[in-house]
């Protein structure tokens, strides 16, 4: 069996679907499921009349999403240990990770069409080296700060791998309080890097003052896009770099180099606004809407707090031209000004949840809360869904 292409990514069931029919109504194919509380840890197939196809025992506790891939395995992340199973539950890969003191994958990963894996993780920073970057507060007297950084793997052989390419947000800072830094500078004139200053530290025992919670891959421009939802952004960087040019502000297809390429969601975040311009808050699973399907090249993202009782899924087209080099708008912000579509749940979702575009136009969604995945028309009416918890019991809590 070969599976064709992924349905859904949510981070809120861990749902894929392997896609085989476009020219109906609802879109049918298989939907994966990896449930990462119960014991023994599982990733169940099943049509959708909820018939199990095809089952993998897992080794282990999944860290965040499973991805199943077109010759029919599945990639599953854990904490730092990447496990593949082939279709028949043989383990074909198993990689204990980097180096666990200095990165901690979490939340997502990325399956690039070279077989490598894009990994975001947390690189760990002591308070100090915050302080000597400019940030003014850390809370809660923490002496640990967690800047995001982007890793890809290259696979080899059966339990080894090797890290090919590198970005580090550290490497793009900037903040204005203190002009004996180096990285002083007008915010508002420099919305390819980011404020240190920005994002409060919420947990009393971790340095997580970003919270990227999503990662994808455009093929077409080799950018990928990253999802804060402390920050209640999303924001663009080139892959085409070398991981030296990632470093820093010249190279790559962008002439960029690690330069953040794009923004979009709260322009205050670089002093382009205020409050009234903020469109996105706690937004989960961006993605790009792949070639081919309706609204191609689009983005479409769950928000999560659209309005402090409802969330919503947005599509929306970026301000970018055919080669993927982004236009800043008169007043210095990213647009559109607005979003391309829009459906408003009539509930709130307040954590994970996901949304994507199917090829016959559709969209999937899923919904934390209630634990429950919803496939809908661009009219808005529901033409499929799921409820996870009356079949399989439950899940675990990440945000």
């Amino acid at each position: 069996m070969e599976a064709k292409q992924i349905k859904d990514k949510s981070f809120i069931l861990y749902f894929f679907l392997l896609l085989n029919i476009i020219n109906s109504e609802v879109f049918d194919g298989l939907t994966l499921i990896t449930d990462k509380r119960y014991e023994p840890f599982t990733s169940i197939l099943i049509n959708n009349d909820l018939d199990i196809v095809n089952q993998w025992d897992l080794e282990c506790r999944p860290y965040s999403t499973s991805y199943l891939m077109p010759d029919s395995s599945l990639i599953v992340p854990c904490f730092n240990h990447f496990y593949r199973y082939d279709w028949y539950g043989n383990l074909l890969w198993d990689y204990e990770g980097y180096n666990s003191n200095l990165y901690w994958n979490h939340h997502d990963i990325e399956p690039l069409p070279n077989g490598n894996i894009l990994v975001h993780v947390w690189e760990l920073k002591t308070a100090e080296d915050a302080f000597n970057e400019g940030r003014q507060v850390i809370e809660n007297g923490l002496d640990m700060f967690w800047p995001p950084a982007v890793i890809e793997i290259e696979p080899i052989g059966s339990d080894s791998g090797r890290i090919v390419w590198e970005w580090h947000l550290w490497d793009h800072l900037i903040q204005d309080a203190d002009s004996s830094l180096p990285n002083y500078g007008i915010i508002s004139e420099n919305p390819q890097l980011m404020d240190i200053n920005l994002g409060r530290i919420h947990c009393e025992t971790c340095g997580d003052w970003i919270h990227i919670n999503s990662i994808h891959y455009n093929p077409i421009w080799d950018h990928i896009v990253l999802s804060s939802r402390k920050l209640d952004e999303f924001f663009v960087i080139d892959h085409s770099t070398t991981t030296e040019e990632a470093s820093g502000n010249t190279g790559g297809n962008s002439g960029k180099g690690g330069s953040i390429l794009y923004r979009w969601g709260n322009p205050e975040n670089y002093d382009q606004g205020d409050s009234s311009d903020q469109t996105l808050n706690d937004n989960h699973s961006v993605n790009w809407v792949p070639t081919g399907y309706p609204g191609s090249g689009n983005i479409i993202l769950f928000n999560n707090t659209h309005t402090p009782n409802y969330s919503s899924v947005i599509e929306l087209i970026p301000s970018a031209d055919s080669s993927g080099n982004y236009i800043l708008n008169q007043n210095g912000s990213y647009g559109p000004e607005s979003y391309d579509w829009l459906y408003i749940l009539d509930y709130y979702s307040g954590s994970q949840s996901g949304a994507y575009k199917l090829p016959n136009g559709n969209v999937i969604f899923t919904t934390y809360d209630d634990n429950r995945i919803f496939e809908i028309t661009t009219n808005g009416d529901i033409v499929w869904e799921y409820d996870y918890t009356e079949h399989y019991g439950g899940l675990s809590y990440q945000v």
